[in-house]
């Protein structure tokens, strides 16, 4: 699944039945770049099939391929990207800054830094 930003709609002059019900939009696809420091370099815009109601400038979920057609269930639909979420808030943190200094991450969790655990592993503090 991909993020990308609602920028239009596609007008249809005749749709497919199994379609019914939704609508097309143009969205364009958000590089980490774009979402953490809001740069303005983006992919291809991307034709969406939307049953959530998103708008112009709304941050969606985006699902492409075989996964774009599975909410359609067994019934062959013609769809490459489908909107899977209308996103509200995203937040980003720099790897390596969700732990304050001193503080053991849970057991299970990714290591900030694989240095510092694959020397604990070997004894070294």
């Amino acid at each position: 699944m991909r993020i990308a930003e609602v920028v239009g709609r596609v007008t249809l002059s005749r749709g497919h039945p199994s379609l019914h019900g939704g609508r097309f939009l143009i969205a364009l696809p958000m590089p980490l770049g774009a979402l953490r420091e809001g740069l303005s370099d983006r992919g291809e815009e991307l034709v969406v099939y939307d049953s959530l109601g998103a708008g112009p400038g709304a941050l969606i979920g985006v699902s492409e391929g075989r996964e774009a057609a599975n909410p359609f269930g067994p019934v062959k639909t013609p769809v490459d990207a489908y909107c899977a979420c209308l996103i509200d808030h995203i937040s980003l943190e720099p790897v390596g800054s969700a732990l304050p200094r001193g503080r053991e991450a849970p057991e299970g969790a990714i290591p900030r830094d694989l240095n510092q655990t694959s020397e604990r592993r070997r004894g070294v503090p």
